[in-house]
């Protein structure tokens, strides 16, 4: 059974994730404009700092769960998986937990330190992307074709079909 923070973590997660798209081209517009001595606009300096604070909130609570899931105190999977699914599943949420510390570092350190981390950044922004994706179908996979019920064990509240795991937990 996932934890009541892991849950809430994890939608909080998503949540930021959406919220850094609109407000990404305001870091652009603070940065480029204010080197000519032209003054960002208070809105823009607003999307800036929402989008750095939402960033950091990201890594902070990625770092919360990987340490957990490192400490072994992430729920098991559901029975029955053959032993490369679940090889890809821990290989899959390590690779999601790495790639957004990598743009909560990348994306602080082209903002404050160097620009040269923006290319770094961007290249990992769609690799998460691509990540999201495949974790959203590997949802879907266990919602729709093995109905397993995996996908209602993370859901914010408890409903009655939040039965634990395989082994009953």
């Amino acid at each position: 059974m996932y934890s009541t923070f892991a849950k809430l973590a994890h939608w909080t997660i998503l949540v930021l994730a959406i919220v850094q798209f609109p407000t990404a081209q305001a870091i652009q517009r603070t940065h480029v404009q204010h080197p000519f001595g032209l003054v960002p606009s208070r809105f823009d300096l607003f999307l800036h700092a929402v989008h750095a604070w939402s960033g950091w909130v990201i890594g902070l609570l990625s770092l919360v769960l990987l340490i957990q899931r490192l400490r072994g105190k992430a729920p098991l999977l559901p029975g029955g998986m053959k032993a490369w699914q679940v090889r890809v599943s821990k290989l899959g949420h390590f690779l999601l937990y790495a790639v957004l510390a990598g743009l909560v570092v990348t994306g602080t350190g082209a903002m404050y330190l160097w620009s040269g981390f923006r290319p770094v950044h961007e290249v990992l922004l769609w690799s998460g992307v691509a990540l999201v994706v495949l974790h959203v179908a590997a949802a879907v996979w266990h919602q729709f074709i093995r109905r397993d019920g995996l996908i209602w064990r993370l859901m914010p509240l408890p409903t009655r079909r939040d039965g634990g795991d395989a082994n009953g937990r």
